[in-house]
C-alpha cells in the first residue's frame, strides 16, 4: 500500500504542477473556486484507486462519494489551498488518506513546490521524503507558532480574525498559509507547534491528521474531544505537538473565542 499510495499522490503532484497557471478557474460561490487542474488531478486519481481496489468507496472534494458503501474509504482532496494555487502561489498540496472502519491507516501528502512527499502508517511512525519527522519540543505558548485559518466571510470571519488576533499576540507568531493539509504536514516536522481550523472537510484533514498523530502529535476538536473522520460533517479541529495543546485548547475557550 506505501508505495501505491506514495505513487499516485506524486503523479497527481505532477499533473498539478504542470497545469498551475494554465489552468482555467471557476467559481461554485463566493470566495470558492475550482480549477481545471483539480478537477483533472481528482479524475486521476479516483480512476487509479478504482482500478486496484474497485470495492473501496472514494470521498473527494469535487467528485463527492463514488462507489458503495465499504470498510474502506478513500479520501481526497486533489488540490488543498486552490485560491493559492489559482494565483500561482506555492502553498498547495495534493492529499490522500485511506481509512478503514472510520480510522485512518494510511496517509500521504505531497507539496509539490517544496518537493515534499509526506507519508504515514498507523503504528508506525509519519516519514518526510523517506525520513521519519517529529513535532516540536516546545512547551510554551509563547514560543510557539500557531497556523490559524481565517475564514474570509460569513459568521466565521469574526471569530477566526480574533482567533488570529489572538495567537498573534500571545503565541509567538500566528500564521495562515491557506492549506489545511499542508499545515497539518509543517505542524508533524517541527515547523509549526499548533494549528487551529474552523468548519473543515473530511478530505481537508483525514490524511494531515493521521500524519500529525504519528508524528508524535495531537489532533482533537476545539473542546479536546476524539474526531472521528467521516465525509458529512463539518469539523473544527487543533493539532499541536501534544506539549501545547492543552494550552490552545483553554485558551480557545477563553480569551481566543
Amino acid at each position: 500500500m506505501k508505495d501505491f499510495i506514495i505513487g499516485i499522490a506524486e503523479e497527481a503532484a505532477n499533473l498539478a504542477k504542470e497545469m498551475m497557471g494554465k489552468a482555467k478557474v471557476s467559481s461554485k460561490g463566493p470566495k470558492d473556486v475550482v480549477t481545471e487542474a483539480d478537477k483533472a488531478v481528482e479524475t486521476m486519481l479516483i480512476l487509479m484507486i478504482r482500478t486496484k481496489f474497485p470495492t473501496h468507496q472514494i470521498i473527494s472534494e469535487e467528485t463527492g462519494e463514488t462507489g458503495k458503501k465499504s470498510e474502506y474509504v478513500w479520501y481526497i482532496d486533489p488540490i488543498d489551498g486552490t485560491s493559492n494555487y489559482s494565483h500561482t502561489d506555492p502553498h498547495y498540496c495534493v492529499s490522500i488518506g485511506l481509512a478503514k472502519n472510520d480510522v485512518m491507516t494510511h496517509a500521504c501528502i505531497v507539496i509539490p513546490a517544496l518537493n515534499e512527499t509526506y507519508y504515514a502508517e498507523k503504528g508506525k511512525g509519519a516519514f518526510l521524503n523517506d525520513k521519519k519527522i517529529s513535532v516540536s519540543k516546545i512547551a510554551k505558548l509563547e514560543d510557539s507558532m500557531v497556523l490559524v485559518g481565517v475564514k474570509s466571510m460569513g459568521a466565521l470571519l469574526e471569530p477566526t480574525m480574533k482567533a488570529f488576533k489572538h495567537f498573534s499576540r500571545f503565541g509567538d507568531r500566528a500564521r495562515d498559509y491557506g492549506f489545511t493539509a499542508g499545515e497539518l504536514c509543517f505542524v508533524a516536522a517541527g515547523r509549526a507547534e499548533a494549528i487551529v481550523r474552523y468548519s473543515q472537510n473530511a478530505w481537508d484533514i483525514a490524511a494531515g491528521s493521521l500524519i500529525v498523530e504519528e508524528a508524535g502529535g495531537r489532533f482533537t476538536g476545539h473542546n479536546g474531544q476524539e474526531i472521528k473522520i467521516n465525509g458529512n460533517d463539518k469539523f473544527e479541529i487543533v493539532a499541536s505537538n501534544s506539549v501545547v495543546h492543552d494550552n490552545i485548547i483553554k485558551e480557545l475557550k477563553g480569551e481566543a473565542k
